[in-house]
């Protein structure tokens, strides 16, 4: 459902699966840290595979789903998912439990 005729979509359907453990599984797959000025500042999803509209269907999801606000942010010409200051600790509350301990590291300043 990921990859129908060989290419990586966000589904239409993705708000169906998103959840505290999909999206703590797909941050430590495909997530980061954003430090500034040696403090934390948000966390990225790196969805740079993903269309603008993709990305658009996946930051609803997020903010339907968990009420975190995300925001589209460019990354050497392409578009990633940024959660900011205003839903950081929301967004590190609901997965940081379920995050395993070797990548901890993620969530922390």
């Amino acid at each position: 459902m990921f990859y129908p005729k060989g290419k990586k979509i966000a589904p239409i359907n993705i708000e169906e699966m998103l959840n505290p453990f999909v999206l703590s599984v797909w941050f430590m797959d495909d997530g980061n840290k954003r430090i500034e000025y040696g403090k934390l500042q948000g966390f990225h999803l790196n969805t740079q595979s993903f269309s603008v509209k993709e990305n658009e269907r996946l930051k609803s999801a997020i903010y339907k789903n968990f009420g975190i606000k995300c925001f589209l942010q460019g990354n050497h010409g392409k578009i990633r998912l940024y959660v900011g200051a205003e839903s950081r600790d929301a967004f590190r509350k609901l997965i940081g439990d379920l995050v395993i301990p070797s990548l901890q590291y993620k969530l922390v300043n």
